[in-house]
């Protein structure tokens, strides 16, 4: 059985034999990219604005890391521009992406076409130089945990849990039953 890796290269060679218009049309605008900056260019961009929330093609996730492994492989230059479109997703896979980076290139360029949000914004940080068009935003890092509802599982900002949880504090502290407190 092949690695991975193996298989991907199978995936590309045949899309390189009879590439689909959309893989045409993003390479050509790759290359314009790089043409223009001199550097090499790659694009991570999440299925953010198509793909159910609860997809794993949403987000940043640990699978990202062999995406970025492998596609930057063969990359000789210590410079790239990395096209960035992301709602975040696993701050500490974001870190292990630009440790990544960080160690194969000097210089690291992050272009921003509509959006980075929370972990995606974690690696512009550590970029030397992000680049955004005047429609463009960086999100707020606010990290996220899913958590099951009676309506479902529901993403819920971190903060308000340690907001909830200091409050029953503070109530059991001041005598409050925890019963009562949790209420």
């Amino acid at each position: 059985m092949p690695t991975w890796g193996k298989i991907i290269e199978e995936i590309q060679e045949e899309n390189e034999s009879r590439p689909s218009a959309f893989d045409k049309v993003r390479r050509k605008y790759l290359q314009e990219i790089s043409d223009v900056s001199g550097n090499e260019v790659i694009l991570y961009s999440s299925g953010w604005t198509e793909i159910d929330a609860d997809s794993p093609h949403f987000s940043i996730s640990e699978n990202d890391v062999h995406g970025f492994m492998q596609t930057i492989n063969g990359i000789k230059s210590d410079q790239i521009d990395l096209l960035l479109h992301s709602p975040g997703g696993s701050a500490e896979v974001a870190e292990q992406i630009v440790r990544y980076l960080r160690e194969k290139f000097d210089y690291i360029r992050i272009i921003i076409p509509q959006a980075a949000m929370s972990a995606a914004t974690l690696m512009c940080c550590a970029a030397d130089e992000v680049l955004l068009g005047h429609h463009s935003s960086l999100g707020p890092t606010d990290p996220q945990m899913l958590i099951p509802t009676e309506t479902g599982r529901r993403w819920v900002a971190a903060q308000s849990i340690v907001n909830q949880f200091e409050e029953v504090d503070k109530k059991v502290q001041q005598g409050e039953d925890i019963v009562q407190a949790l209420a």
